[in-house]
Formats: C-alpha cells, structure tokens, sequence
C-alpha cells in the first residue's frame, strides 16, 4: 500500500484522498518524539500534536472549498509542529515575564492592606478572575497590564474615547476587587 504524505512528497497525485486520522496513525510517533525534544513535557506534547493535525485539516478545509487540490508532505507536518512548539515557548516567556507584574496588580488591587510576598498561585487567581471578566472589560485589563500600554493608546488601539477606556478599567477593578476578596476570605477561614 502506498502512503499517500510520500506519494505527495514525490510530486505524484494521491490515488486516494487521505485524512487527519490516517495522517496521525502514520506520523504521530515520530512527531511525538520530535515534539519531547523540543518541549519536554508530554502533556504540552499532546496539545501541539492536537494543534498540528488541527492545521493539517483547517488546511484541507480551505483547499477543498476552494476547489483545490491537496497536497501534502511529511515534512510540511514537522514544519507546522516546529511552529506550534515555539508558540509555546513564546506563551511560557511571557507568562514569565508578566507574573511579576500580575503580582503588583493584585497588591495594588489590596489596597495595601497587608504588604506581603506574592506567591504565583495568587498571581494565578488575578489571572482566572481577570478571564472571568466580560471581553470589553478584559480588554482593556489585558492591554494595560500585559502589553502595558498607556491608556491613550488603549483608546486609539480600540478605536474608543479615552473615558470609555479608564471607566471600563474602572468598572474591570472594581469586578476584580469583589472576586478576589472574596477568593482571599475563602483562604482564611
């Protein structure tokens, strides 16, 4: 039985159309192993392996629409895995990077109440209470905490007035504030 990654690889024409499935059987242990040498942990494996045939097949969705064929090599699927594990990698730094800053955030958002070492799960919980927040509030949060910008160029990024953009920020720490003494009163009891 030919593959039909190398009859493709081969300028030849598939005798057959192929799928995600039959792609994954054939080349998910080899991209397995070149994914753990690239980020050594399986489970962050497994979502770049998900992510890559996710790609193979958004591809041959927008092909087939457009009434193209499909061509595919072997090659193309360690290219796309390679990207997805620097993406990654990107992710990771700048989790890094911004927990520092996401610490400060919720020392500001105490009020000062106690001046205390921020320890990353409570960096963690600012996080998942600012997810929680509507999108046109969580915006703006993300915007001037992560990509620390100004408010101005909040307001000139989201095409909004520069009130609407400190009221929203206004309106995001006061939802803030709620959740995370109320995430802190837990703690304590």
């Amino acid at each position: 039985m030919t593959d039909p990654v190398d009859n493709a690889k081969a300028g030849e024409d598939s005798p057959r159309s192929f799928d995600a499935a039959e792609l994954y059987q054939r080349h998910a242990a080899g991209l397995r192993m070149f994914l753990l040498k690239q980020l050594h942990d399986p489970s962050q494996v497994d979502d770049v392996l998900q992510q890559t045939f996710r790609r193979f097949q958004e591809q041959k969705t927008k092909a087939s629409q457009n009434g193209d064929s499909f061509h595919i090599h072997a090659g193309w699927l360690y290219q796309v895995a390679k990207n997805e594990a620097l993406l990654v990698h990107r992710k990771q730094a700048r989790k890094k990077k911004h927990e520092p800053r996401i610490a400060s955030f919720l020392v500001q958002l105490r009020s000062g109440d106690r001046d205390l070492l921020i320890e990353a799960e409570q960096a963690k919980r600012v996080q998942d209470a600012c997810q929680k927040l509507p999108e046109i509030l969580r915006r703006v949060v993300e915007l001037r905490i992560y990509e620390d910008m100004k408010f101005v160029e909040i307001a000139e990024f989201l095409k909004l007035p520069q009130g609407t953009v400190l009221s929203r920020m206004a309106r995001a720490l006061k939802i803030l504030r709620v959740a995370l003494s109320d995430m802190n009163s837990g703690d304590e009891e």
